[in-house]
């Protein structure tokens, strides 16, 4: 199945309770550091809107759908 549309989300973290730097703030009554990275990636096929509309409904019961007027 080709994709549509793509995301992800990765983080890392790193605190060190036991570095200088948090061993030192401890000891002054400060707030202990560490670091977080994180990574976003998004992936959307551009199509013009009317040939997008043509998408609600392609796979039945997967993603958005046609409005029934049930």
């Amino acid at each position: 199945m080709k994709k549509l549309l793509a995301a992800s989300y990765s983080e890392t973290t790193d605190h060190d309770l036991n570095s200088p730097a948090n061993t030192f703030r401890q000891a002054m009554g400060m707030n202990m550091v560490g670091a977080m990275t994180n990574k976003v990636s998004m992936f959307a096929n551009r199509y013009p809107w009317e040939e997008a509309l043509k998408f609600f409904g392609a796979m039945e019961g997967v993603g958005a759908q046609k409005i029934s007027n049930q």
